[in-house]
């Protein structure tokens, strides 16, 4: 009989202890999150904590800090109760309320906004071959959808148009598009060819013409033009005015060659002239010469001076242009040779 009231003492005591020892939540905070949310779970008896649920769902992973707290981080996730099981029994509080992750965007970390070849400013491309490669220039990304419709971390552009990429970076698990680039892409033409016959300077055929001499851009805009002073000329051509070639410099200074004379000649002609003459000399022979043609008027007055041309061949024809009427002396220096003609302009 003692040992039978005994053994009911005993199972009440633990009966008792048990129920003293079984967890209890007062609270949580906060009372809603998304996946990787930290829930923090105040109480007692939650120092043996197994396990946390957040209605049926476990947590992805949780902490005990203590008897009376625990930290769990929400996994998938499910609007409902928290819930904590310990070895003394499980209990629950509230409800929780559980809302889907919403991408981050990239566009806030500034070193994962993704920029095309960093060039914002310049838009026009000439070039020969009608393509050019754009690439992403920063971050480590994982995928690439191009407006073009390339999802590789470069494309090749052929036509003129607005690109523009969005990219995903894996360890921040979001996307973000780079602003449009505009790129015009244009044709560049065959690099002309300048040449030089009876004071016609003249271009190979283009849809568009400039030409400059001695560097400032002249009116004409054909595919010949008159050469009326001395000095270096070129030509710029182009199919559609935002992308020129440009010649190589031709210099005003070489003649074709013509039958051997007994000595050097010098000759003025038309003379008289309406404006517009031609200085030639032939030399004997073929052969390097410097040559300088000054003019003056009726008074001494220097009114043209060449600069020194390199003759190289025997014959040379300068163009000239004197628009006021009256009587001029030519002087042509030949290697310090001297001659002198009477010019008249009416």
């Amino acid at each position: 009989m003692k040992l039978k009231s005994l053994l009911t003492l005993l199972i009440g005591i633990l009966a008792i202890s048990a129920f003293a020892q079984k967890p209890v939540i007062t609270r949580f905070e906060p009372k809603t999150g998304t996946k990787g949310t930290k829930v923090y779970i105040y109480g007692k008896n939650l120092k043996s904590t197994k396990s946390v649920y957040f209605k049926n769902v476990p947590a992805g992973a949780f902490q005990v800090m203590n008897d009376t707290t625990v930290i769990a981080m929400v996994g998938d996730g499910a609007t409902g109760m928290v819930s904590v099981g310990t070895e003394f029994g499980e209990t629950a509080l509230g409800e929780f309320v559980y809302t889907t992750p919403t991408p981050l965007n990239c566009d806030v970390i500034k070193q994962f906004l993704p920029y095309i070849n960093k060039i914002e400013v310049e838009s026009t491309h000439c070039f020969r071959d009608s393509m050019i490669k754009l690439t992403v220039s920063n971050g480590e990304f994982k995928s690439y959808r191009w407006s073009t419709g390339d999802t590789t971390p470069f494309v090749w552009i052929k036509s003129s148009q607005k690109v523009s990429v969005t990219v995903g970076n894996a360890a921040l698990g979001c996307f973000s598009k780079s602003s449009p680039m505009v790129r015009f892409i244009r044709n560049t033409l065959e690099k002309p060819i300048v040449s030089f016959k009876d004071s016609t300077l003249s271009s190979t055929k283009a849809p568009i013409y400039r030409w400059f001499f001695n560097g400032e851009l002249l009116k004409d805009k054909t595919q010949q033009i008159r050469a009326t002073k001395i000095g270096t000329y070129r030509v710029e051509t182009s199919a559609d005015e935002l992308c020129w070639t440009s010649s190589n410099e031709f210099k005003l200074s070489i003649g074709s060659l013509v039958p051997e004379s007994d000595s050097l000649a010098v000759k003025v002609y038309p003379n008289p002239s309406a404006g517009e003459f031609k200085v030639a000399v032939v030399l004997p022979k073929e052969q390097k010469m410097n040559i300088q043609i000054t003019i003056l008027d009726a008074t001494g007055t220097v009114v043209y001076k060449s600069p020194l041309l390199l003759m190289t061949g025997r014959e040379i024809h300068v163009p000239l242009h004197i628009a006021k009427k009256g009587i001029y002396s030519v002087r042509v220096d030949v290697n310090n040779k001297i001659r002198s003609r009477t010019l008249f302009i009416q």
